[in-house]
């Protein structure tokens, strides 16, 4: 079994919430800093790589500008994660095509519900859910095998 492509839709809103959340962290440190401003981006934001434009705002002392800047930064830092979650989506489903998808050997599909799992297998599995594979990874079952 072979991943061949997975929804950008999903990925994208996944990143989407992920990256508000950064937002909101990074309103909070403005907020409770001494810091001069306020740096929003735009665009593609990952590790090791950035293609963004940046607003600066400056630091406000009435309790409306803050307002303003934190939905500003929800916003812009989820716009981000979503416009990033798209290129990454469309980078992931462009190499599989070319490489015929990724062996699912390197994944984990075998779910066992006796044991708990941590977040992070949570979201795996969810992620694994909105890849389009060349068979569906079936989300109540609690095995599964490639060769079905």
């Amino acid at each position: 079994m072979r991943i061949v492509g997975m929804r950008v839709e999903p990925l994208a809103g996944i990143l989407a919430i992920i990256y508000a959340v950064f937002g909101w962290c990074a309103f909070v440190l403005f907020a409770v800093s001494k810091t001069d401003y306020l740096t929003l981006p735009f665009g593609v934001w990952a590790p090791l790589f950035h293609f963004n434009v940046n607003l600066n705002l400056d630091q406000s002392s009435s309790m409306f500008g803050n307002i303003v800047f934190c939905i500003a930064a929800l916003l812009s830092y989820a716009l981000t994660g979503w416009i990033t979650g798209v290129v990454v989506g469309l980078c992931f489903n462009a190499v599989a095509k070319q490489t015929g998808g990724i062996d699912a050997k390197y994944v984990p599909v075998a779910i066992d519900e006796t044991t708990p799992k941590p977040i992070l297998c949570e979201v795996f599995t969810l992620c694994l859910r909105i890849c389009h594979t060349d068979h569906c990874i079936p989300w109540e079952k609690s095995t599964f095998s490639p060769r079905e």
